[in-house]
């Protein structure tokens, strides 16, 4: 597990080099995730979704789905799967489908599920 410290310089650190060290992502999104900064999670999913970094959109789809939802942004979470569902029909990631289905269903919006 990455050092606090760490994780809090590379979140200060340009977008463009937040992949750059693919074992840290998992706790930069947990960091974004705390400090509520929901744009910059979109982000961390924007930078991947660009094709120049190490990691690829769909391995970064979960960590940013699950911490868009711990920050209740359902309303993000559900625009962001429909994007790369749209975006990437034929690499669907379900772990993060199943996931946003829960949170819809627990916070009453059974409808968008």
């Amino acid at each position: 597990t990455p050092q606090p410290k760490a994780v809090a310089e590379l979140a200060l650190r340009p977008p463009s080099e937040w992949l750059c060290e693919p074992h840290m992502v998992p706790s930069l999104a947990s960091h974004f995730a705390k400090l509520e900064q929901s744009r910059k999670l979109l982000d961390l999913y924007e930078q991947a979704r660009g094709g120049t970094s190490l990691m690829t959109a769909r391995e970064v789809l979960p960590l940013v789905m699950r911490a868009l939802l711990k920050t209740r942004r359902v309303d993000l979470a559900l625009e962001l799967h429909e994007r790369h569902a749209r975006e990437r029909p034929h690499l669907p990631e379900p772990s993060s489908a199943c996931v946003l289905f829960l949170a819809l269903c627990r916070t009453q919006r059974l409808e968008e599920a």
